[in-house]
């Protein structure tokens, strides 16, 4: 994902060294932003909504409505006791990866996050509580299609429109493609020190 915290860490003299967004001018470029921007670019952003994050927020609950209702489906079919239930859905209802506020935290939490979903890292205390009562190729065939469904509405409405529009400001600035390239090859290659691990 273009974003100018990354542009800036290959090429710091091409872009401004300030940390808002330059897409709405308005916030600082967390990552959480990048998925929440109410540039024009992002073709679900309401001008006048109060929740900008709801887009994003709407994608991720309907990933975590697919994995939690293939759950309460296992308990009722298997007439799971109560106490066992709400325990578990508990424990799922508490995975860090369904916090947004996460996003905005700088360095990032080592707790995965809603980010690493994104990325296609899924955590491994998601899989163990689904390996609980799935056979662990259910299981991933379970987190693979809900994930795939998130990561593909991620892409086509939030990603590709944004990384289109980051391009575009690039050239109003007249930086080139190869004005990056010889700026990186100047820099050498650099590690991404924000990745975070999925079995955390």
């Amino acid at each position: 994902l273009l974003t100018l915290c990354l542009r800036k860490r290959d090429a710091p003299d091409l872009y401004p060294m300030d940390d808002t967004c330059p897409l709405c001018n308005v916030n600082p470029e967390t990552l959480l932003h990048v998925w929440t921007c109410t540039a024009p670019h992002n073709i679900y952003c309401q001008p006048d909504s109060s929740d900008i994050s709801s887009v994003f927020q709407e994608y991720l609950d309907c990933f975590k409505y697919n994995l939690r209702k293939k759950l309460s489906l296992y308990f009722k079919k298997h007439k799971t006791p109560d106490s066992v239930t709400v325990l578990d859905l508990g424990k799922f209802d508490a995975f860090s990866i369904w916090d947004l506020s996460l996003l905005n935290s700088l360095p990032l939490p080592l707790s995965p996050t809603a980010h690493d979903l994104v990325r296609g890292f899924i955590p491994a205390d998601l899989m163990a509580l689904l390996m609980k009562y799935f056979t662990e190729k259910r299981a991933i065939g379970i987190v693979h299609s809900a994930l795939f469904r998130f990561q593909n509405r991620i892409y086509k409405n939030l990603w590709s429109p944004r990384c289109d529009a980051f391009s575009a400001w690039e050239r109003s600035l007249n930086i080139s493609a190869k004005d990056k390239k010889l700026r990186k090859i100047v820099s050498g290659p650099s590690l991404d020190s924000s990745s975070v691990s999925s079995s955390a």
